[in-house]
């Protein structure tokens, strides 16, 4: 009798066993793209934490060939890099559930072949690069990118954002995209050197991505202008490898690689489970900019509008007002607005109010503080106050705001 409790409990182990038996999920990316790696990085987390997940990895070079087929192996999903599976219809020869992620964007004809895909919002991408530089103060700013079909896919859009921000605020923009593919180096290097030769000074410069914004500099370096009086540069993709190596250190913008991987895979899980979410590209917007040195400066000319530009950004969210900046500077307040309008191209008043925008954007997006907080942390009176700020200038509520924010992290979730 004792013996058929504990061949029951073997039993009720064995088939949980085999209900638990893991999701055999195959990985395929490229190790040489440092977006790939930030990605890969945010699918292992989803996996680390999913006991019923196994990874088989396959490590693709060349976008302009088909991924292998796996037909035979005992997978269950498939998470593949858009740039590999370029050259197929989008669904692979697996048969079983696939998710793309990487290099694509909304309305780009290409993607029309993926029915799942998650990707950068490069839009934003380049509306906060130009965001950076402009709350510096700089009057020229410049893009460089890639010229080449592959790269247009994700440099194009954002050079466009990046140059359609610099227009709203009046300020001269210069876009360049060298064929950083097909040239060798001393090629790409001449012609970067004789394009930031002609760029006025300073000058805030982004570059489509990382890899391209240390070539920037290295031009910089070789013709003599000084990193970051002359030109300040911002790349993307905040590859440490890259920016840490540097010299001076590279300034990057993070598109929220991980959250792109954690999101790719719980999509993949989704599909797995038998569930069926919408088709199409889900877009993850950047997580902020990593600051180095290669664009710590401020560009406006005038010592005094500077010194208040710099007293704005440190204390706007301290409720101060234009009184206190012109205390703290023991100058007029006549004579500090009038410089710095000119200097910096807007008001004072306007400057803190950007500040304290951005911060309660940030809030918002990044922590679940209550709406009252985000009101106080930002430097608004209250949150009536913030509120009003939100409609006039965002055309929403700091409420629907974090919602929109909450619903991009999750969708494909």
């Amino acid at each position: 009798m004792p013996k058929k409790p504990r061949r029951q409990a073997h039993d009720s182990r064995t088939r949980a066993h085999v209900q638990e038996r893991p999701k055999r999920v195959i990985l395929i990316y490229d190790p040489m793209r440092a977006s790939d790696m930030k990605i890969t990085q945010g699918i292992a987390d989803f996996a680390r934490a999913q006991s019923a997940w196994q990874l088989f990895f396959h490590e693709g070079k060349c976008a302009n060939k088909q991924p292998p087929d796996f037909e035979g192996w005992p997978a269950d999903g498939v998470i593949c890099s858009c740039h590999i599976l370029k050259a197929t219809n989008g669904t692979g020869h697996w048969g079983v559930p696939l998710v793309a992620f990487g290099g694509t964007w909304t309305g780009n004809p290409s993607c029309d072949r993926c029915v799942h895909c998650v990707a950068a919002d490069h839009a934003a991408v380049g509306r906060m690069g130009a965001d950076h530089f402009l709350q510096r103060g700089f009057r020229h700013m410049a893009f460089c990118g890639y010229c080449s079909e592959e790269d247009q896919a994700w440099s194009a859009p954002r050079a466009e954002a990046f140059a359609h921000r610099a227009a709203e605020a009046n300020v001269p923009c210069q876009t360049f995209s060298p064929n950083g593919a097909a040239e060798p180096w001393p090629t790409i290097h001449r012609t970067l050197a004789d394009w930031i030769r002609i760029l006025p000074r300073p000058v805030g410069l982004m570059a489509a991505n990382d890899r391209r914004a240390r070539q920037v500099l290295e031009a910089c370096h070789h013709l003599g202008v000084k990193v970051p009086e002359d030109v300040a540069i911002v790349g993307a993709d905040d590859d440490p490898l890259v920016c840490e190596l540097c010299q001076p250190t590279l300034s990057s913008i993070d598109q929220s690689g991980r959250q792109i991987g954690r999101d790719t895979a719980a999509l993949l899980d989704a599909l797995m489970r038998g569930e069926q979410p919408p088709p199409g590209v889900r877009i993850v917007p950047p997580a902020g900019i990593t600051e180095r040195r290669s664009s710590d400066i401020i560009a406006v000319q005038d010592n005094l509008a500077s010194a208040a530009l710099a007293h704005v950004r440190a204390h706007a969210c301290e409720g101060i007002k234009i009184a206190d900046v012109a205390s703290a500077l023991d100058i007029s307040r006549s004579t500090l607005q009038t410089r710095f309008k000119y200097a910096v191209g807007r008001t004072i008043h306007d400057e803190i109010r950007r500040v304290r925008l951005e911060t309660a954007r940030r809030l918002l997006s990044a922590l679940d503080l209550p709406i009252k907080q985000v009101a106080d942390r930002s430097g608004f009176r209250t949150v009536q106050h913030m509120t009003a700020v939100f409609r006039q200038f965002l055309g929403t509520t700091p409420a629907a705001f974090r919602e929109e924010a909450r619903a991009r992290r999750g969708r494909g979730t």
